[in-house]
């Protein structure tokens, strides 16, 4: 499959969310048509017509066709400057609250969750942080879960740390395992993952502190105001909203709802109440 017209994209969403309730319909165009081509040549689908009738018919293909649509890109330690900026807030937070919530909107593969909790370890605060890592791709949550990472990534993830910490290496907090490393566990033993839909489902809890990086990258404008609202309402007042520099929200950016923090490091905190 080369293309897929604006047309067909649309039939196909509406598919989509009535064989599994979940609503791309507010993903960039653009980003969405490529997924699409790409995951109907990985699955060896040749037309639109094609893709259709899978979706239509088979219920495990769909499962298939979900997982590849929402699959991100992410590593350890990704924008190390970032992290060393965020250091001295994660230690302001534990010193002034016994209990800090996290939300990972969009953990993908889990990375920047193993990312916060070796900062947290290595600050000493990591008991006072509780976590939820939510990502609508189950295959994703399971690589989170069982934090199983290959060899070849990890080379890149020790690169970003050493860039991150100035010394020292990732290794401490990993064993070898048969074709992959295995992360130690316990860094996110205080980390809830669920399954969850940014666009489509709510959160009814309050953080302190949400990371969503490069996950409103492939929204559309009116996506990401509705989503940034929803963080609103599920920060704690002066609560912190890490967003990733692609995400372009600065210029949809409410300053009734959010202070800018660091806008070079893309930090924000919530305003009212």
């Amino acid at each position: 499959m080369n293309d897929i017209t604006s047309q067909e994209l649309t039939e196909l969403v509406e598919v989509i969310r009535k064989k599994t309730g979940l609503d791309f319909s507010n993903y960039g165009e653009k980003s969405l048509k490529r997924r699409i081509v790409s995951s109907s040549n990985t699955l060896g689908l040749k037309s639109v017509a094609q893709l259709r009738d899978k979706i239509t018919k088979d219920d495990q293909f769909i499962h298939q066709l979900v997982n590849l649509l929402s699959v991100g890109l992410t590593t350890m330690f990704r924008d190390p400057e970032l992290w060393v900026r965020l250091r001295p807030e994660l230690k302001e937070m534990a010193e002034r609250k016994k209990k800090i919530r996290v939300w990972h909107a969009g953990c993908s593969t889990g990375e920047e969750v193993f990312t916060l909790n070796i900062i947290l370890e290595e600050l000493g605060v990591r008991e006072s942080f509780r976590g939820v890592a939510t990502d609508m791709n189950e295959d994703s949550l399971e690589t989170a879960k069982k934090g199983l990472y290959s060899h070849e990534v990890i080379k890149e993830y020790n690169q970003q740390y050493t860039l991150y910490k100035r010394r020292g290496f990732l290794d401490k907090y990993y064993q070898q395992a048969d074709d992959s490393v295995q992360m130690d566990l316990r860094l996110t033993e205080n980390v809830k993952f669920r399954k969850n839909n940014l666009i489509s489902e709510t959160m009814n809890e309050k953080f302190d502190l949400i990371l969503c990086r490069n996950v409103m990258i492939y929204f559309d404008t009116i996506a990401k105001k509705a989503l940034l609202e929803k963080f609103h309402k599920n920060l704690m007042t002066n609560g912190l909203l890490v967003t990733g520099y692609h995400d372009s929200i600065v210029p949809i950016l409410d300053p009734d709802l959010y202070e800018v923090k660091d806008m070079k490091h893309r930090i924000f905190a919530k305003k009212g109440i």
